[in-house]
Order: structure tokens, then sequence, then C-alpha cells
């Protein structure tokens, strides 16, 4: 089934109309709504909201059309088109690298500024009106490596799912980590699909890593991570912030995401938290879901500033050098949002952020 969600507001003065500057800002947002990944489209969607809840009062004249990714690039790519040559989308949010990487040529092309929590090395480099609201791969990794080190680990295996993101984490961790004295023992890249992981972790075991990288999606990580400790191997493991999803951590017992450490966006934030309790307390904030406020708080502030001139929303963009959010203000640099990435691991069946000297 196909989910769609619009909303539309207004913004009626007497300024506008007298000063005939009126202009509507029609933007477009491709979420992953289905499949794997579909937890971090409700996690952005939840994002979504606060930002356009913080800014009802304005009655700003916004179209936002979301639409689903299914987090594949060839079905982002089909939104994408239709979003910019049926709906007349002046700029569209995009999630995901799998998605965000495919449409880069076509945002180029057209000339639609295309932002969101994307990450991946040619992601702006390939595309000026690409913005890039999550760390960079390399910034991410380097805390993830430094964790690894600072707790023992002096070797691991990698495991990969082929996936544009994943691929880019695993290589700038492996060149991280070794360049600050660890060893890679071995690597696998598997397809997305790919399920019974029996047979690579007698690999594992046998190469005598001393823990292993998980860098797969949710539905693969539930799998993984039953088995290795079915096979008896208790070392500690990393992976990605996608470990505590909701696919995985209702899938998990608390005794299973034991030992399991892992790095994201800082999302302590206290005013965003209130935010986003008061419109769903039963749902807990994310790296999805703060990066896909931020998307949609800069949609807005450009929204604001386009329509008391008269650039386009590629100038508006290029010249957009920080976000205004709940608690603080993000800035932009060279396209990517300037964001600060903890590590945290699960003790005891909770969450714990782990205290770490970045410096080391």
């Amino acid at each position: 089934m196909k989910i769609k969600y619009l909303l539309i507001t207004y913004l009626l003065t007497p300024l506008l109309f007298l000063t005939n500057i009126y202009a509507e800002c029609n933007f477009g947002l491709i979420y992953p709504l289905t499949g794997d990944f579909a937890s971090g489209g409700q996690e952005c969607l939840d994002g979504h909201q606060v930002a356009v809840q913080r800014h009802k009062q304005k009655k700003l004249p916004i179209t936002f059309k979301i639409e689903d990714s299914r987090a594949l690039g060839k079905e982002g790519i089909t939104q994408f088109k239709k979003l910019v040559e049926l709906d007349k989308v002046s700029a569209v949010g995009v999630v995901r690298a799998a998605v965000g990487m495919p449409i880069n040529p076509l945002s180029k092309q057209f000339m639609v500024p295309i932002i969101g929590p994307v990450s991946h090395p040619n992601f702006t480099t390939q595309n000026p009106n690409a913005y890039q609201i999550w760390p960079s791969t390399k910034e991410e990794t380097l805390v993830l490596a430094k964790l690894m080190i600072t707790d023992g680990v002096k070797s691991f295996y990698s495991l990969s799912s082929e996936d544009e993101w994943y691929l880019s984490f695993q290589k700038a961790l492996t060149q991280n980590y070794q360049e600050l004295g660890g060893k890679l023992i071995g690597s696998e890249e598997v397809d997305a699909n790919f399920l019974d992981f029996r047979s690579l972790i007698s690999k594992i075991k046998q190469s005598k890593a001393e823990t292993v990288f998980l860098g797969l999606s949710p539905s693969q990580l539930v799998i993984f991570i039953k088995q290795f400790r079915e096979a008896g191997l208790t070392q500690k493991l990393y992976s990605t912030f996608w470990i505590k999803s909701e696919n995985v951590v209702k899938n998990l017992t608390p005794e299973l995401l034991d030992q399991i450490a892992f790095v994201e966006i800082d999302t302590l934030k206290p005013k965003y938290i209130a935010a986003s309790k008061n419109l769903n307390k039963d749902r807990e904030t994310s790296a999805m879901s703060y990066t896909c406020y931020l998307t949609t708080e800069a949609l807005i502030q450009a929204c604001e500033k386009q329509i008391f001139a008269k650039q386009g929303f590629p100038e508006i963009f290029s010249e957009m050098k920080s976000i205004e959010a709940l608690d603080e203000t993000v800035e932009l640099s060279k396209q990517i949002a300037k964001l600060t990435v903890i590590p945290r691991e699960y003790v005891n069946g909770n969450l714990k952020s782990i205290p770490f000297n970045d410096t080391k």
C-alpha cells in the first residue's frame, strides 16, 4: 500500500498582500515508510511534526508532500521525479544514502536542493545543491574507532550489508581504526536480504578477531546477534545507530542487547525531547527523528527567507550558514551540518552514554 502524507498551512497577513510578495513554498519529503527501515521513516515523521508544530502559529504558506522510498534507490528516483515534475516542489528532504546518492545527479540536473540525513563522502562534493544533515562518515567512524581502541580492542572483523551508507561507513571505520594502530582481520559484504550468518560466524570465530563490526540492516542485526550468541561467542560487538531501532530492540532480549556499543548523533536535547514527548509521549527520540526535525527546520527557515526575497531556493540554501533549532544553532559548513557524535552501549538492557575522551 502506498503511503502519502500531506500537510498544508497558509500565511494570510495584510503585509504580504499589500506588498504583493506572497509566495507559497512547496516541498517534498522522501522517507522510508515501508520496508526494513520503516521504523526510521516513522521517526522522521515524528521529527518533522516537531518542527511543524514549532512554527504552526506563524501560519506559513508551506505545502509538504511526503512519499515512500522503501529505502530503495530506484523508488527514491521515481518519487523525486514525481515531486519535481508533477508536484513542482522547490526542494526535497531525503533520508539515507541508498536513496540520496541515486537522486543526487537529478538534484544537480534540475537545480532542486536536496537536504537531509544522508551520509556519504560524495554526497555534497558531487552536487552543490546537496545538504547533509548528518556528520561525515570520517567524523562518525573516528569516534567509534577511538572507542574500540580505548576498549583495548586490537583487531576486528567487519561485516557490512551491500548498501551505500554501510559500505562507506565500513571503509571509513577501517581506515580510522588502522591509523590508530588497530588491525582489520577480515571483511565481508552481504546482500541486503542475506539472513543466515552461521557459516560466516564460524569463519569469524576461526579468524581470532577480537570483535566484530556490524554494518547490517535492522532485520539482519537481529538474526546475526542471535546466531552469534548461540554459537557461544561472548565478546563485545560494535555497530551503528540502527542497533537501537524499534525493529531491533523489540526482537532482542535485554541479555542479547548487552555488550553492544555504537555511536550516534547527540540527541540529548531537553527542549527537543520535551516537544517530541508533547506530541507522542510513547516514542523515544533518535538520531533519525532529530536530523529529520533539523531538515524540516531548514526547509521552513528557507521558506521564511524566500517569502521576502527574490532569490530562488538554490541561492537561499547556498547562503544558509546555520539552522536555528530548539536547543542549539546548528552550523552548516561546506553543505554539512556540524553535529556532535557520542558513543553509547546497552547495559542490563538499558541504553547508556559512555564516558569518553574524544581527544585521545
